[in-house]
């Protein structure tokens, strides 16, 4: 089977294939033969393996198993498999991206599986090596079937790519088709992958909400507390007086951070007779709905936007919802009894509980609607494999598919809030989900290995602000802080101002920092024309591209630990164009040299950076 940029030579088995070669670069990547599925079964069972070419110069697979016995089947498939891996040229260590929260781009051996969900958001995966191109593995699924993607590079330079799927029963006679895959080649590096895989993505995503400029440009994200939390013993609630503080805290905070763009309440549903969530209507110990909306409004009087939390799948027990329906919704384990994740004072709700469904909505409806809220937060939706629920009489499969149940749930909250309220999770979930979704927290920077989150630049008006310490002081955490400046992302500030080691004088001072500068070009961080990870001249200097119309950001990484100075960064000319050091605020120039503008990078070991272009408009150019 050939297409235009990728060919596949059969074995005398179809299940097999003796040659896989990238037609850019005439390399063949198979030294033996290997399968291009894994079907482990019970029973009788009868495989279709279908080929067809696409227009693209891509290869699509289709597989599909039929249980042809008389009683049940338990079938396990890994659809594709690509192994052994090694092109018969080029030059350099075999290299690979695996595109999970927190991107892995590397050569070093490795043998790494992430679930689709939280953990991997995005399907594809990409091997390649220099002057023989690459080849990559696109699943096309459109529904959030469960699965596993697989990478391997193993110490002899050879690489395995698969995606696995969990163990499913077939009855006598039932057919399981999987989501077709697509094999594909280039002459380049991962970035073209990428490219095809947001090709596609291009194909069908449509939000299921005009996404909002206002929440696309927010940075700064404050969570807030009414309650005491943290070390702290008061909140911004005084339940003696029933007086809010909570306006006059945020206006500190946008002094202590250059600015708040968003504050998320995190505690408001929090009463004593009924738990920390479930209830949702804690007016009386608030001092009544209108005194909380009253304060609500003070700050966005202010121009700041506020979003209320919620739980997606925790009630506490004193909840009258807990009492009257927790026995009957929640979810069991595997082995029949219930979650304890978080303890015994909770019910694990599952969303596939249709009424469990239409309750949360009516709460978060209640909270826009009583308190005058800007959007609600799903806390711990997103990951997509915490909460397996093996009950049988919840109608849906054991376990459930906890991908879809999220986004059953997450639709029909959509439904209930309308198109104008923004709806937030705690990771951002698979690609198809985040089209129900505004944007998400993340902890895909949280590593401090992690440089680059593909996510952001893949769905690129999805808004993420990054977790780097949950409930723990960020500290002088300075290089946290830039890495998320370089992805051009938004960052979650938990912590109060009064303790000295959640957010020290120099962490204030570089949050205020990125700030200014990711507000003062949001039109080109807020732009889908970005790029991560440009070419630069010298390895060590690593590059975002952010552009929208006449500007152009690049965010800078000196990954070394030596400082960097000279000519490193390479841009094409498109007529005339200024520069600005943008990190140090002070003009660059650029020397002009074979259809390319020549910028000198003065950075320090580890050091961040950030230059402008500002493109001349055509009408005040001298030519």
């Amino acid at each position: 089977m050939t297409a235009g940029g990728i060919e596949i030579v059969h074995g005398a088995n179809v299940r097999e294939i003796s040659a896989l070669v990238n037609r850019h670069t005439q390399s063949n990547w198979l030294g033996a033969s290997s399968p291009l599925y894994r079907l482990e079964s019970g029973g009788k069972v009868m495989v279709s393996l279908e080929s067809e070419p696409l227009a693209g110069g891509q290869i699509a697979l289709r597989f599909s198993v039929r249980n042809t016995g008389s009683v049940q089947a338990g079938v396990k498939v890994s659809f594709p498999v690509l192994r052994g891996l090694k092109p018969d040229k080029g030059s350099g260590e075999l290299a690979y991206c695996f595109p999970k929260s927190g991107s892995i781009i590397g050569s070093d051996p490795i043998d790494i599986r992430r679930h689709y969900g939280g953990l991997f958001p995005l399907q594809f995966l990409d091997v390649y090596r220099r002057g023989a191109g690459g080849i990559y593995l696109i699943c096309r699924d459109r529904a959030n079937n469960r699965k596993t993607f697989h990478l391997r590079k193993a110490r002899d330079g050879s690489a395995d790519m698969s995606v696995e799927y969990p163990k499913r029963i077939l009855s006598a006679g039932e057919s399981w088709t999987l989501p077709p895959a697509v094999l594909g080649a280039h002459a380049g590096d991962w970035h073209a992958a990428l490219q095809a895989y947001r090709r596609w993505v291009d194909t069908w995503y449509r939000p299921a909400a005009p996404r909002k400029k206002w929440f696309r440009e927010a940075f700064n994200l404050r969570q807030v507390f009414l309650h005491p939390n943290l070390g702290l013993k008061y909140g911004a609630f005084d339940p003696k007086t029933e007086k809010f503080s909570l306006a006059r805290m945020v206006k500190d905070d946008v002094s202590a951070f250059g600015g708040v763009d968003f504050v998320h309440i995190f505690d408001w549903s929090h009463t004593f007779a009924h738990g920390r969530v479930g209830q949702y209507r804690p007016w009386n110990d608030l001092g009544g709905a209108p005194a909380f909306r009253k304060e609500i409004s003070k700050i966005q009087a202010i121009g700041i936007p506020v979003g209320a939390y919620l739980e997606g799948y925790l009630v506490s027990k004193n909840a009258d919802v807990a009492a009257a329906k927790g026995a009957l919704w929640q979810m069991l384990g595997a082995d029949r009894k219930p979650h304890r994740r978080f303890g015994a004072g909770y019910c694990y709700m599952c969303p596939q509980v249709s009424v469990w469904r239409d309750y949360l909505a009516a709460a978060c409806k209640g909270v826009v609607d009583s308190a005058g809220v800007d959007g609600v937060y799903l806390d711990q939706f997103g990951f997509g494999y915490q909460y397996p629920c093996h009950r049988a009489d919840h109608g849906h499969s054991s376990p459930a598919n906890q991908l879809q149940s999220e986004a059953s749930l997450i639709a029909r909250v959509r439904k209930s809030v309308g198109p104008n309220k923004v709806i937030y999770v705690e990771e951002t979930p698979t690609d198809v989900t985040t089209q129900l979704l505004d944007g998400s927290f993340s902890y895909a920077l949280s590593n401090d290995k992690a440089i680059v989150n593909l996510t952001r630049f893949a769905i690129p008006d999805f808004k993420v602000f990054h977790i780097i310490r949950c409930d723990q002081p960020l500290g002088n955490d300075l290089d946290a802080v830039c890495r998320i400046f370089f992805n051009g992302d938004g960052i979650w500030l938990e912590g109060p101002l009064s303790i000295a080691k959640w957010f020290p004088p120099k962490v204030r001072k570089l949050i205020a920092k990125t700030h200014r500068l990711l507000r003062t070009h949001r039109d080109a961080f807020c732009s889908t024309d970005v790029t991560p990870l440009v070419p630069t001249r010298n390895k060590s200097l690593l590059a975002n591209r952010f552009a929208t119309g006449e500007k152009v950001v690049w965010t800078l990484y000196n990954r070394s630990d030596k400082p960097l100075s000279g000519e490193f960064l390479a841009i094409a000319r498109t007529g005339e164009s200024r520069y600005h050091d943008a990190w140090n605020d002070k003009p660059l120039k650029a020397r002009s040299f074979g259809g390319e503008d020549i910028i000198r990078i003065e950075m320090p070991a580890g050091g961040y950076g950030c230059v402008v272009q500002y493109r001349m408009p055509r009408r005040l150019r001298r030519d």
